[in-house]
């Protein structure tokens, strides 16, 4: 699975760019990350190999944990170059709406900067 800002279709509302967990698999709709219920007690399934957790942190931020045998992909995984795959991210949101993450590969927290650093 994928995060990361994609173009969401609503008919009512209209097209919009959010911030959301996206499947590898076709013909599934990626889900916004203010869609994604909060709880410690349920998975969240985006394909039969694709599942997470999402958490509430003391912090005020949301934690997505992929369940094994699933990644979490923060760049694309292609054929000439694999993607960047993390255990978990970190989402901060502010109340003017600006969004910072971080992830997680087992060796603690650190920001996701993609303008400033390759993956």
């Amino acid at each position: 699975m994928y995060f990361g800002y994609t173009l969401i279709s609503d008919v009512q509302k209209g097209d919009k760019v959010a911030l959301a967990v996206i499947s590898e698999r076709s013909g599934t709709s990626p889900i916004p990350i203010n869609a994604l219920p909060y709880t410690e007690s349920a998975i969240c399934f985006l394909s039969q190999e694709e599942a997470f957790l999402v958490k509430p942190s003391e912090d005020f931020s949301i934690i997505i944990e992929a369940q094994k045998p699933a990644k979490i992909y923060l760049t694309p995984n292609r054929p000439e170059k694999p993607g960047y795959s993390v255990g978990k991210i970190r989402i901060f949101k502010s109340e003017e709406g600006k969004v910072k993450c971080q992830f997680d590969r087992d060796k603690g927290w650190q920001d996701f900067k993609p303008n400033e650093k390759e993956y």
